[in-house]
């Protein structure tokens, strides 16, 4: 029975497997079906059947294909395009399949695709493709055309294989760029494809598998350089080489490119293509530690000749195979891992020296040709590591060593057979104990105070061992480690006490030895000291031998005390020390006692020593210095008496001069510099240590003066220095005569040292005269040091006036040598002018005031000082006036004058509260009030600019000159013009040093000017009537003065210019030239004269005059547009006449302007129409008017030379300005619009945008390639530029592109379709509630639906289908009315008007069916596409979905079954639909969820027929049943059967509908020329998910079709229910 059951459960799975079964969908389909009709001639329905396609569930109800792996073909090329199918991941082109360029054109639609594989490509590749962004993998396994860049530049290919070639084939030869996803390579490369030659360039390229095929038996070949790698990030190198004669190949030196890899961690070679460079060696060791190199017949390593021939990275990991490989040639330092195959030069087994056991992890020499015996020497194999041996399956023969005798064969001694050996084989047994196995236990005394690492060495005592006891710990003795039958480390802890064991087992049967071991005797050392411990100070006992795990006991007095564990000496890492406190010992007894000290350390007892008890002793210390000395340190001593005192620093004695309690003074000798330690003993037990800094004495310095001393009434020298010696005499030499002097604090120089020296060492020494001193400090020689002899000063001095001058007193001054001598007035250096024994003159400075101040006299080193009094001069005065004088070196000084200035020495200069040093002053010839001038020492102060104002007042000391305010002015330059004789206004330009006119005058022939303005390079002043000639010009600005001549000469006669003005209230100004500033001119306007005021200058028009009426009548009759002429009357002479134009104001509304140039329109306010009276310009160049009305104006503007940004635009109508500001902006391209026209011959195509040049050529591209250049025109608001392009030949429907470049910028790239005309031939009436499908005939050119759009009333339509004939479009809800219809097809606009009508009402058709999520769908016309429509079941109305279209009906469905909810099978009810507010015809149906047909054969000739099933009702007169359209006649209906007669057909399959109560299904019946029996059957209703008469379609062009395989959930439940019944 569970057999019955599974069976159940397959048929269950396979039938719902059937009835997923899905097809793809219909364009997809097709494409699939004609693509394996091309690969291998097979028609088919169901492409996702075929093996060489692999498909899955998509989410629209069909299957999708993922995947394409063609297998083995017969040589068809694959024409077809696959960019329909977008959901493929994979695609595998097989052997003798072949691709063309249409496979390429679409495959960046393939947005999914992850893989491609061909195996031979040998058609070209496109190089304008684009890979889609999915790429990663791409694999040929064989080329013959050249790999185009895009491999590498586009997409985001991470691996890409070329795994073989023919001629044809080659790479790019360099790359323009490289896509950072590139990862992995594997290249094919030959003499006639080498590498791109910048490979390098692929920064992330991390490996890298070259086919190098250098086989020179091909007749074509050509040496070639080996690929060059650069500094890419390779971590997997891998080189194949590939010939058929490795007598006939190229090799190559081990190139530079492959050992500079410094990140590379695998190397794999294979094939010989390299040899060893000239000096024998290849030198890898630049790779990355850890790299695994795979050497395969490679022969270079057969001419390994010297050792060391390869240089390995650390940590080397190597495989090499097939070679005749000296072993012990090789480097063992750096190798970790060794694996030699297949190794056919006879040899022994290597023993590199250079190969350390315990870094190897694999030691493997196989199915080679190594001979002889295992070798014994050091135990070289026995060695290794357990496990890391491999020496089988060579030619070893002889005895094997001993160790591997105690270990069964092949065990985890390694792996040695099978080989010859006389005594070793695979059944060879162990011997019970090892006969060779010894180990050395000879042990050491174990140090107390540190863990301990012992070697003792053996003999075969195995490759593992087993500790019995102790059980292991760091707490007690284990073993370490061991080297293999050779050596074993104990470590052994920290401890104490003795006959302490370990018990371990070796070998293979585990043989047990016995290690003992002891530790130290303690000893004490005869002396203790303290330490401070948390605010405590603890004893300090030293020694060795203390146990740092275990109490040590200390005996005092043979009395056990404290315990305590030791720690390493803090002074001696030789010693151990351990501290307790002193306060219990030791209480009640005196300082000074003596007591006895032992230590008990476990079993074991120290020495005894004697100590005496003291207290703590503290000490503060001082720096020294190396050349000794006597010092005092404070502190607390405990003792009062010497001798009980000794003192050494590092080692060095001293000795103790002085000591109490709080303070002791000792001599120390001469030392070397460094931190010593400073040891204190008291009674010679109780050591107090600190340290101790000995700075190295620098050499002696002499200070650079010396002193008089009086010494029993006789002066004596004193010399002043440092670094002399307070202990050690010091030798002075006075002119080379030595004096051996001691030094002592000098109480004169604070922080130096005296040597006084007798008389004797000056006596034979001149006055003035020089001589010479130098001291020698415990072998260190000071500078030599010159003085002159000069004896005490003394002066006589008289008082000193403030305004400074020369003195002289008298004195004693040793000397008439000025150059020795310096003079001070408390800091100023005073000038000394001469000077004797007995005079010194000099010259002094102002002062500020009267006073006193201190005269400093240095005359050698011999200082004297002296109070001098000064008295008052008159006040200073300063004038209003500076200048700029040039000084010796070119420089420009600022000069001021005025009166008492000091001649002696600087005068002070204040500008703007700052004082500056001015020179002393001099004699001025400019001013006899003002007799002094004086000098800025600096040009000018950094502060002033040009035209700042700066307040200027003299210091002489105390006294202050009056306060002036200058105007800072470097220099003035005026360009001087001729002026007119009729006076007037002037610009000169120049340099004026300032903007503020109220500072400046300005004169011709003494005359004041009125300055109108002024800058620092222009002036503009109107200037008096003078006769023509020559006058003098003065111009004068804050206190500095410029002159200069002008000349005048008499005026021309007037000018008007064409630009007339209004004032604030109305009157007309005229602007010109030579009109009169002082007298009256005449306006003449149409012929009349006004007499008008004097000229002022134009304030819009620089350089040009204005007048203005008086009032405002004379032009108050004139209307807007009205022609005037104007001229003007100075002075007898009459101007030019202009004729205006009236205009009362203007306005301009600007827009931005591309800076390319264009045609704009402005609209604002101008007056006139007349275009001729306009004229415009931008930034001074001048625009093309093209129209002008009242309100607007639009004109041909310039394109921009300069810099985007605001630019003045001045507008001239009728003679009246106006100027406003207009901006140019840098358009980012040139846009091209979607639309073009016809010229009115239809032999030029004008295309439309924006930022064309209307000054440059344009350049227009077209299908990619430069067709023809042309200037830009405007239209209407846009840019335009026509061309014809019947040379291009492109035919009606064909698409062209079109592209603009313009100075650099590239426009987008449109796409136009070549279309003569368009128009609609019927233009019908369209319905206001919308439609998803209306055809209109016309002429459309183009069967393309992409480049097509449709708008009705500004609203966008679908187009669904196009051809050149008709046009198939769906339409939103419009309003009821004449619409406007645009249509662009290709880019050229068709318009026209269109009527929308009100839909006629619904119908409803007697026909229904239940959708897939078994909701009910009812058939109809004239349903609502856009709202909701509402369905009345039986009187109640539900709101329904909109409707769609299918098989050339409306539908209409709800979300849910709620409105059917409450019926039964075989219930009538009763369906109207309401569509925009019109209700349909009522149609009664039957409530039937599904019908079950059993068909059987029919026969050809036709008859009558019962097909049993389900049919729940018995009424035929509610059924209908058709066979290819033909109508049956119902003979009998049943709720189990229908007879019927059916008409005559030829043998096959036909459609057979049958329609109860509104509710239909079809399938299939098959007419045979003999009736037969046996049936099939097949299910409608909800579940016919594929009856096309039930579910949507997607083109209008779909044919009825419905597999009778499919079944309903239903139908399922009842076979499986029927199937039971027949089992059980």
């Amino acid at each position: 029975m569970k057999y019955i059951f599974s069976i159940l459960i397959i048929i269950i799975i396979n039938l719902i497997s059937l009835n997923n079964a899905l097809d793809l969908n219909t364009d997809q389909n097709i494409a699939a079906q004609q693509l394996l009709n091309q690969l291998y001639g097979v028609n088919t329905q169901t492409p996702c059947s075929n093996s060489a396609f692999t498909c899955a569930n998509g989410n629209n109800g069909y299957y999708i294909l993922t995947g394409i792996n063609t297998g083995n073909g017969a040589g068809v090329v694959i024409t077809k395009s696959l960019g329909i199918f977008t959901d493929l991941t994979s695609i595998t082109i097989g052997p003798n399949f072949f691709v063309s360029t249409p496979f390429w054109t679409d495959i960046n639609k393939l947005t999914k695709l992850r893989y491609l594989s061909i195996n031979h490509v040998n058609q070209a590749i496109p190089n304008n493709i684009q890979l889609p962004q999915s790429l990663g993998d791409v694999i040929f396994q064989k080329m013959s055309v050249p790999l185009p860049e895009l491999f590498f530049s586009s997409g985001k290919i991470q691996n890409l294989n070329i795994e073989d070639s023919a001629y044809g084939f080659q790479y790019p030869a360099a790359l323009s760029s490289c896509q950072p996803g590139l990862l992995f390579v594997y290249f094919v490369v030959t003499f006639y494809a080498p590498l791109p030659n910048n490979i390098e360039i692929c920064s992330n390229l991390g490996a890298v598998y070259l086919i190098i095929k250098n086989d020179k038996s091909d007749s074509q070949y050509t040496d070639f350089g080996f690929p060059y790698l650069g500094s890419l990030p390779i971590s997997d190198l891998a080189l194949y080489f590939t010939y058929s004669d490795q007598s006939k190949i190229q090799t190559w030196e081990f190139p530079d490119t492959v050992l500079n890899l410094p990140m590379l961690n695998y190397l794999t070679i294979e094939g010989r293509g390299f040899k060893f460079p000239q000096n024998n060696i290849v030198d890898l060791s630049k790779y990355t530690k850890g790299t695994t190199m795979d050497f395969i017949d490679v022969g270079f390593l057969d001419s390994c000749i010297i050792f060391g021939c390869i240089k390995f990275p650390e940590s080397v990991r190597i495989y090499f195979k097939n070679h005749k490989l000296i072993m012990n040639n090789l480097d063992y330092t750096n190798i970790e891992s060794v694996r030699i195959e297949g190794n056919t030069l006879s040899q022994p087994l290597p023993t590199p020296n250079t190969l350390q056991h315990s870094k190897i992890i694999s030691f493997t020499l196989i199915n080679s040709e190594f001979s002889g015996s295992i070798p014994t020497t050091n135990n070289f194999y026995c060695k290794f590591n357990a496990n890391v041996l491999r020496i089988y399956s060579n030619k070893l023969s002889g005895n094997v060593p001993s160790c591997f005798k105690c270990y069964p064969p092949n065990g985890e001694s390694g792996i040695i057979l099978p080989n010859n050996f006389n005594d070793f084989t695979t059944s060879s047994t162990p011997p019970s104990t090892c006969p060779t196995l010894s180990i050395n236990t000879n042990i050491p005394l174990i140090k107390t105070n540190t863990v301990s690492f012992i070697t003792i060495t053996g003999v075969d005592f195995g490759w593992s061992f087993n500790t019995l006891s102790p059980t292991p710990s760091t707490k007690v003795a284990t073993i370490y480690s061991i080297i293999p039958n050779t050596q074993i480390v104990l470590r052994i802890p920290q401890g104490d006490g003795t006959g302490k064991t370990l018990v371990a087992q070796f070998g293979y049967n585990l043989q047990s030895t016995t290690f003992t071991y002891s530790y130290e005797i303690p000893t004490v050392l005869p002396k203790y000291r303290y330490t401070n411990v948390g605010g405590n100070y603890l004893m300090v006992i030293s020694g060795t031998g203390f146990s740092y795990v275990y109490q040590n006991i200390a005996i005092i007095n043979s009395i056990l005390s404290n315990q305590t564990i030791a720690i390493q000496s803090t002074k001696n890492s030789s010693q151990d020390q351990f501290t307790f406190s002193s306060s219990t010992p030791f209480n009640g007894m005196a300082e000074a006692t003596s007591f006895t000290f032992s230590v008990k350390v476990g079993s074991q007892v120290s020495n005894q020593v004697s100590f005496a008890y003291y207290k703590e002793v503290s000490m503060t210390v001082k720096t020294l210095s190396t050349i000794g000395g006597i010092v005092t340190f404070d502190g607390i001593f405990k003792v009062e008496n010497p001798s009980l005192v000794s003192i050494t620093i590092g080692g060095f004695v001293c000795t103790v001069n002085s000591i109490n309690t709080t303070s002791v003074t000792f001599t120390y000798p001469v030392m070397p510099f460094g931190t010593y330690d400073l040891v204190l003993v008291l009674q010679s037990s109780y050591e107090f240590t600190t340290q101790v800094t000995i700075s190295q004495a620098p050499a002696p310095t002499i200070l650079n003066k010396f002193n008089w001393l009086l010494s029993n009434g006789v002066p004596v020298l004193m010399i002043f220095g440092s670094a002399f010696s307070y202990v050690d005499p010091n030798i002075v030499e006075i002119n080379s005569t030595p004096f051996s002097i001691v030094a002592t604090a000098s109480s004169t120089e604070p922080g130096y040292d005296n040597l006084i020296l007798p008389a004797s060492a000056h006596s034979s020494i001149p006055d003035g005269a020089l001589f010479t001193v130098s001291v020698t400090t415990v072998g260190q020689k000071s500078a030599k040091q010159t003085f002159y002899l000069i004896k005490p000063i003394s002066m006589i001095a008289d008082d000193l006036l403030t305004i400074g001058g020369e003195a002289t007193f008298k004195g004693s001054f040793s000397t008439s040598n000025t150059t020795i001598a310096s003079l001070k007035f408390n800091e100023i250096d005073i000038p000394i002018t001469s000077l004797s024994p007995t005079d010194i003159s000099f010259t002094y400075p102002y002062r500020s005031g009267p006073g006193t101040l201190t005269l400093t006299l240095v005359i050698g080193t011999i200082r004297y000082l002296k109070i001098i009094t000064i008295v008052n001069t008159p006040t200073p005065t300063l004038m209003n006036k500076y200048n700029w004088t040039t000084l010796g070196n070119g420089d420009l000084a600022l000069t001021f004058y005025g009166k008492w200035f000091t001649y002696y020495y600087k005068n002070i200069i204040r500008i703007d509260g700052i004082d500056y040093d001015s020179t002393p002053a001099t004699a001025s010839n400019l001013n006899s009030s003002y007799p002094d001038e004086i000098k800025l020492l600096n040009s000018a102060p950094q502060s002033h600019v040009v035209g700042s104002p700066f307040q200027v007042q003299v210091k002489i000391g105390s006294q202050s000159t009056n306060l002036i305010q200058f105007i800072f002015i470097k220099s003035v330059d005026i360009d001087v013009l001729p002026l007119q004789s009729i006076g007037g206004i002037i610009n000169f330009g120049g340099s004026y040093g300032t903007s503020d006119k109220s500072i400046v005058t300005l004169s011709i022939n003494g005359v004041t000017c009125s300055v109108i303005s002024i800058s620092p390079t222009t002036i503009q002043f109107q200037y008096p009537v003078n006769e023509a000639g020559t006058y003098e010009l003065i111009y004068f600005v804050g206190g500095f003065e410029y002159k200069t001549n002008v000349s005048y000469k008499t005026s021309p006669l007037p000018q008007v210019i064409y630009k007339y003005e209004w004032t604030n209230d109305n009157r007309l100004i005229v602007n010109g030239k030579w009109f009169g500033y002082y007298g009256s001119n005449t306006i003449v306007l149409n012929d009349v004269e006004y007499q008008v005021n004097s000229a002022v200058a134009s304030s819009t028009n620089p350089g040009y005059d204005s007048i203005s009426l008086s009032s405002v009548s004379p032009t108050s009759s004139l209307s807007i547009g009205q022609a005037f002429t104007i001229k003007v009357m100075v002075q007898g002479q009459t101007s030019n006449v202009i004729t205006f134009n009236y205009i009362n104001s203007i306005k301009v509304d600007v827009k931005d302007l591309n800076t390319t140039g264009g045609i704009v329109s402005f609209t604002g306010i101008y007056g006139v129409t007349n275009k001729n009276l306009v004229t415009l310009s931008i930034n001074g160049s001048s625009c093309s008017v093209n129209s002008v009305s009242s309100s607007s104006i639009t004109f041909r503007y310039p394109s921009l030379s300069g810099s985007p940004g605001q630019y003045p635009l001045l507008i001239n109508v009728g003679g009246f300005e106006y100027t406003t500001d207009v901006k140019y902006v840098v358009p980012e391209n040139p846009t091209i619009l979607n639309k073009y026209k016809w010229s009115s011959d239809k032999t030029e195509l004008f295309i439309f945008g924006t930022a064309f040049s209307y000054d440059n050529l344009n350049n227009i591209i077209i299908n990619g390639a430069n067709f023809t250049s042309t200037l830009a025109f405007g239209y209407e608001v846009s840019d335009a530029l026509s061309f014809s392009i019947e040379s291009l030949s492109i035919v009606e429907g064909e698409l062209f592109t079109v592209q603009i470049e313009t100075g650099g910028l590239v426009s987008n790239i449109v796409s136009f379709n070549y279309v003569k005309e368009i128009y609609i031939s019927n233009e019908e009436n369209l319905y206001s509630f919308g439609s998803v499908g209306t055809l209109f005939a016309g002429k459309f050119g183009t069967s393309n639906n992409s480049i097509v759009s449709l708008s009705i009333n500004g609203l966008e339509c679908k187009v669904i289908k196009v051809t050149p004939t008709n046009i198939k479009f769906t339409y939103p809800p419009l309003p009821i009315g004449i619409q406007e219809t645009l249509i662009n097809i290709g880019g050229l606009d068709y318009s026209t008007m269109l009527n929308v009508v009100v839909p006629p009402s619904p119908t409803l058709l007697n026909s229904y069916y239940w959708s897939s999520s078994d909701v009910i769908v009812f058939k109809g016309s004239w349903f609502d596409y856009f709202s909701p429509n509402v369905v009345e079941i039986n009187g109640e109305g539900f709101e329904s979905n909109v409707a769609v279209l299918n098989n050339g009906n409306d539908e209409i469905t709800f979300n849910d079954n709620s409105p059917t909810s409450d019926l039964s099978i075989g219930d009538e009810f009763i369906v109207t639909v309401k569509s925009g507010g019109q209700p349909s015809n009522s149609v009664t149906f039957i409530y039937l969820k599904s019908i079950l047909i059993t068909t059987s054969e029919l026969n050809s000739t036709g008859g009558n027929v019962k097909f049993n099933g389900e049919y729940h009702v018995s009424d035929k007169s509610l059924a209908a049943l058709t066979i290819d359209g033909y109508n049956c006649d119902i003979i009998e209906l049943t709720t189990n059967s229908i007879t019927f007669s059916y008409p005559a057909k030829p043998s096959g399959n036909f459609n057979l509908l049958l329609k109860i109560g509104g509710f239909e299904v079809s399938t299939t019946v098959t007419y045979k020329t003999q009736s037969t029996t046996g049936g099939q059957s097949t299910t409608g209703g909800q579940s016919t998910t594929s009856n096309p008469t039930n579910q949507p379609s997607t083109t209008d062009d779909d044919k009825l079709s419905i597999s009778s395989k499919l079944l309903t959930p239903i139908m399922l439940l009842k076979i499986i229910i029927i199937i039971s019944f027949i089992l059980f």
